[in-house]
């Protein structure tokens, strides 16, 4: 993984795997090195991957999942 790593909390794991695709800011436990904008990996407690989404830095909403799989988030996948 290449994107900055953001880890959530467990409640923002299980809403995750529940089919959620939106992640709030106060289910986000770390997220060094992110900027607004920025495809992220979505990890849990424990790193275990989850999702690569878009980090927003002021939105309640901070992340907005756009992939489950690891795969690259480029131009080509938006494509």
């Amino acid at each position: 993984m290449n994107e900055p790593v953001v880890e959530i909390t467990r409640r923002g794991a299980d809403r995750l795997r529940l089919g959620h695709l939106w992640i709030y800011r106060s289910d986000v436990s770390k997220a060094p090195g992110a900027k607004a904008g920025d495809v992220v990996a979505v990890v849990d407690g424990r790193r275990r991957f989850l999702a690569k989404a878009f980090w927003s830095e002021r939105s309640q909403i901070a992340l907005r999942v756009v992939t489950r799989d690891e795969e690259q988030v480029d131009e080509a996948f938006l494509a």
